[in-house]
């Protein structure tokens, strides 16, 4: 049985906190600036052909929402 690298990533990244960890850890050093918990996912299963006679295809598996809670005072 092949597993598809796609499915792996999708179920590993659906998960809020491996997601905010890792983001954080690449794009702040590690500083967290994305909480696990203003997290939204949005599933998605759009295919879009690029190159029809290439066979060249994008496919989007999953989008996240962050929710920014910034209060002024």
């Amino acid at each position: 049985m092949e597993i598809r690298t796609d499915v792996v990533c999708k179920s590993f990244f659906i998960n809020n906190r491996r997601f905010s960890s890792l983001c954080n850890a690449i794009l702040f050093q590690g500083e967290t600036l994305i909480e696990k918990d203003s997290l939204s996912n949005y599933q998605n299963e759009e295919t879009n052909i690029i190159n029809q006679q290439l066979g060249i295809r994008r496919i989007r598996d999953i989008i996240k929402k962050q929710i920014f809670m910034d209060f002024i005072h």
